[in-house]
């Protein structure tokens, strides 16, 4: 009886949650990341794939600087940094030591650069381009995309949310090839203006 209860439980907790209950999660979400304002959030990048035994895990920082503005840096000292300030997206790696310009409206940058900036969010914006799922209990929305050419390449990507602070504690892409690049968020601490 006591195993029962408790998968009918475990049961309910996971369940998809449909509809109008995604849109206003999302809502919830979008209006969350508002009110952070200017960020500075540490992440560990943890890449798997079919080829390596193990986990591949690189430190990294991520500055939310206000509008779709951001930093991001992966590596200890910085081995790679992507930067967007307005219109610009800029691309950089140790390895050339050399900035190259990016189009922000590249179907490769496009899906997850909102998530990125913070700015922007919304189901029905994310509805363009993916399926959208909701489970409750641990919240996690999975994005599945639509398109049968991003899904050569894309499974899908789940964003794991704190349930009381809707910040976003884990970020979860999967390819098709079932590598997976997930990045692990510590809780965002605020910055001052430049």
């Amino acid at each position: 009886m006591v195993f029962r209860l408790a998968f009918i439980v475990l049961v309910l907790m996971h369940h998809p949650v449909l509809g109008d209950e995604v849109a206003s999660f999302i809502d919830k979400w979008a209006k969350s990341e508002a009110k952070l304002g200017r960020v500075k959030v540490a992440f560990i990048q943890e890449v798997r794939t079919p080829a390596l035994r193990d986990a591949v895990k690189t430190p990294g920082v991520l500055w939310r600087l206000g509008g779709n503005d951001f930093r991001w840096e992966l590596g200890d000292p910085a081995r790679t940094i992507l930067v967007r300030q307005g219109e610009s997206l800029q691309h950089w790696e140790a390895e050339s030591d050399k900035w190259k310009p990016l189009n922000p409206d590249d179907r490769r940058f496009r899906s997850w650069l909102s998530f990125l900036g913070g700015e922007a969010l919304s189901a029905e914006k994310l509805g363009k381009e993916f399926s959208l799922a909701l489970t409750a209990g641990q919240p996690t929305l999975t994005l599945t995309p639509k398109s049968s050419m991003a899904r050569k390449h894309l499974k899908q990507i789940a964003l794991e949310f704190n349930p009381s602070t809707f910040h976003l504690l884990r970020l979860t892409v999967t390819q098709a090839d079932q590598g997976t690049t997930s990045m692990h968020f510590s809780t965002p601490a605020r910055v001052a203006e430049p």
